[in-house]
């Protein structure tokens, strides 16, 4: 199901961009198609939860297509989405880690965004005006409660910001302010501009 890998940064043969891979280290736990997988991703030791790769949706009965587009999105959290739709759009890096069948939580994001991205501008959200101005193309956006916690995470690009909420299949917004009232119940009070410190990782 994984392979591993000796280098965690190799040459990426088929395109320009540099693929920033990971080492598996052990599986943690397993719940059905699920596992909670324990990886070293640019030096930093992360857990994942991690659907098969093989798993298939059963349609020997009716199933609508709204069922079907629910659980084929249903591994894939927001932290995950933003950062798979990062590494697609950047010029310079590619990753295989975050994709359509792994969930990344709270504190694991955390190591990833404190070790390995920078906060370019924090805005309050009432700013959204002055923040909209700021934004630069091809960021993640964090969306951040008083007690500093990401609650979600977004990728912004071409004036559209690429959201995943929880189980469901992701979305676009090109109103921050549309989106900001679907997570203000997590108490949100910054939003966060975050962009990849790429020379911290690379040498």
């Amino acid at each position: 199901m994984f392979s591993m890998n000796d280098s965690l940064i190799s040459q990426n043969l088929s395109t320009t961009k540099k693929a920033l891979d990971y080492a598996i280290i052990d599986t943690v736990s397993i719940d059905g198609n699920l596992r909670d997988i324990r990886v070293i991703w640019l030096n930093d030791t992360i857990v994942i939860n991690k659907r098969i790769d093989n798993y298939r949706i059963d349609t020997s009965e009716f199933q609508s297509q709204s069922f079907i587009e629910f659980m084929e999105a249903s591994a894939q959290n927001c932290y995950s989405y933003a950062l798979e739709k990062y590494f697609e759009s950047d010029s310079i890096y590619s990753q295989d880690l975050f994709n359509h069948n792994v969930t990344i939580v709270g504190p694991e994001v955390r190591t990833i965004i404190d070790n390995h991205f920078q906060l370019v501008h924090s805005f309050p959200v009432k700013e959204t005006k002055k923040f909209m101005k700021l934004v630069p193309d091809n960021s993640i956006i964090g969306f951040v409660d008083n007690e500093y916690r990401i609650m979600h995470m977004v990728f912004f690009e071409g004036e559209v910001f690429f959201t995943k909420n929880g189980l469901f299949p992701a979305t676009e917004f090109t109103n921050i302010r549309k989106l900001l009232k679907v997570f203000l119940s997590y108490n949100i009070t910054h939003l966060h501009i975050y962009e990849f410190l790429a020379f911290k990782n690379i040498d």
